[in-house]
């Protein structure tokens, strides 16, 4: 229950006084709602999070996701790398896609999805994705994948076969540079983007979306 659990959390907020412990605290209990998936969770401590002040510095991966890509935030622009010739050669251009652009040419909302092919919950949600292509598309929503994979050939066979074109890969991970701006953790990972560029919604699954 996301609500008890924001009124549980609110309880030890308001216990641990020590700055370092509360910090420590929060970065064990943002770290483990992110392996779970319950980044409805963290959106829900969040206010209480940024509120209590008590946290000085949010430094590392895990705790960015209170400074970065924020429900409500101007979702960050996009940094799209298209490698020319073999990724090895490093021969690439760059071009950057501005949140505000990324719902053009008669769309709504966004859907822009973190994935790793391989991963076990990110299959599951690649193969229901084409499925229901049609019907976001029908909705309103452009799709937007980005993925961690870091081998070329494992990214272009999986995505190959995907319907939207709007699917992008710099082949250096959870390390690359928008997974890092979206503080993205773990995959999958989904943000529904609205018109003017700013999240609506951090999500693990598409059914939440079809919902």
């Amino acid at each position: 229950d996301k609500d008890k659990f924001a009124k549980d959390f609110t309880l030890l907020n308001n216990k641990i006084n020590n700055h370092v412990q509360y910090t420590d605290f929060v970065g064990k209990v943002t770290y483990y709602l992110t392996q779970m998936g319950k980044d409805d969770y963290i959106a829900a401590i969040s206010p209480i999070v940024i509120n209590s002040k008590k946290i000085t510095s949010y430094d590392g991966a895990t705790m960015q996701v209170y400074v970065k890509a924020m429900i409500g935030s101007q979702a960050p622009d996009l940094v799209i790398i298209e490698h020319i010739g073999k990724v090895e050669n490093h021969n690439h251009k760059t071009t950057v896609l501005k949140s505000k652009d990324f719902a053009s040419k008669g769309f709504q909302k966004t859907l822009l999805i973190f994935y790793q092919s391989g991963c076990g919950p990110c299959e599951e949600l690649m193969q229901q994705l084409p499925g229901q292509y049609e019907n976001l598309k029908n909705k309103g929503i452009r799709i937007v994948s980005i993925s961690s994979d870091e081998s070329e050939q494992v990214y272009k066979n999986a995505s190959n076969s995907y319907p939207w074109k709007d699917k992008y890969c710099d082949y250096k991970g959870i390390n690359g540079v928008n997974f890092r701006n979206y503080a993205v953790l773990g995959t999958p990972t989904l943000f529904l983007i609205d018109k003017s560029g700013k999240i609506e919604k951090k999500l693990a699954s598409i059914k939440e979306v079809l919902d």
